[in-house]
């Protein structure tokens, strides 16, 4: 009992160090209603304490502390009040007008030293942006990052993208080669086969769809051809994203088999799963580092006499590639090219 309340202590101390008391002060405006400015602090405030790194304080605690929400412009002055409010961090903000643009700009302040830690401007054309903008500045404050490194599918501003900022999915379609490696029922020592496909996909922020026919052979008369449908879970929706699924399809296969001399073929049900990267999402071309696993349940016979040869094939493959979506401006659906190694 005796080490339990200095414990206690110490996990809340560590807890208040990884989400810091922050006061968020309200924006300066020029050349732009007050009334936006009261929107756009209440937004970040809101999205800044989505990010679970920060403990903002409300507005009413403002008021009832400082006697009022008035905006702030310097980092000693923020620094003065949030001292009078216990915050450790503050963030000033300002909305300026400057020609056709609108300019938002907000700077994280360490109390303690009332220094500038991290600051960050972004400009915009279009009001249907702003909101936009405004949960990107959070997210770069939280993790100190500017706000071209912190894009994500669906968050992505009107100079960043030709296409509608919260386009919702796409298509896209093309061709794949790689390398299939088989690993039990297609013969004697078959090697790796290096094979191509014809590839179609549907993709939505969360989700990818894919249709392929695809076909691999090398070595003697082993081969292994499919059609199929696929669905997989993209896990991020940031410029680096992993992904996992798997599907289904028919298949056709074919082997050395020490059994008979002649071309053996089958045909069956084909399963696969796997994964992989997709790096660059946010862009229109996107590098891909994909690894699938094909089960393949196909009833090869001898040509000669019908005797059963196989009746499971498997195998993993692995490709890198480059996707491309179609933009707003393209006559085409877009296409997908993906290379094997």
């Amino acid at each position: 009992m005796k080490y339990l309340i200095p414990l206690l202590l110490v996990v809340s101390v560590l807890l208040a160090q990884e989400t810091p008391k922050t006061v968020v002060f309200s924006f300066t405006t020029v050349g732009v209603d007050e009334a936006s400015g009261k929107t756009a602090t209440s937004i970040f405030r809101t999205e800044l304490a989505n990010t679970g790194k920060f403990a903002v304080i409300e507005s009413d605690v403002i008021k009832t502390t400082l006697g009022n929400d008035d905006p702030v412009e310097s980092s000693a002055i923020a620094s003065e009040k949030a001292n009078k409010l216990g915050a450790v961090k503050a963030v000033i903000g300002s909305l300026s007008k400057l020609g056709a643009q609108t300019l938002i700009e907000v700077k994280l302040i360490d109390v303690a030293t009332a220094t500038v830690e991290f600051s960050d401007r972004v400009g915009t054309t279009t009001g249907a942006d702003i909101d936009v903008i405004l949960s990107r500045l959070a997210k770069g404050v939280a993790k100190r990052k500017k706000t071209e490194a912190t894009a994500e599918v669906g968050m992505i501003t009107e100079k960043e993208a030709a296409e509608p900022t919260r386009r919702a999915s796409f298509w896209s379609g093309g061709a794949k080669i790689g390398y299939f490696f088989p690993l039990g029922g297609f013969g004697d020592n078959p090697g790796s086969l290096i094979g191509g496909s014809i590839v179609g996909l549907y993709e939505t922020p969360g989700f990818m769809a894919e249709a392929a026919y695809s076909t691999f052979s090398l070595t003697g008369n082993a081969s292994f051809w499919t059609f199929g449908f696929s669905a997989f879970k993209l896990l991020s929706k940031t410029d680096v994203c992993p992904y996992l699924g798997g599907g289904v399809g028919l298949g056709m296969v074919s082997g050395d088999y020490p059994e008979s001399y002649l071309l053996n073929i089958g045909l069956g049900p084909v399963v696969n799963f796997g994964g992989g990267y997709m790096f660059l999402r946010t862009y229109d071309f996107r590098f891909v580092v994909d690894l699938r696993y094909y089960l393949a349940f196909c009833d090869v016979k001898s040509g000669w006499d019908e005797r059963q040869l196989s009746s499971f094939q498997h195998g993993p493959s692995i490709s890198v590639g480059l996707l491309y979506k179609r933009s707003k401006t393209d006559g085409a659906r877009g296409c997908c090219c993906v290379f094997g190694f």
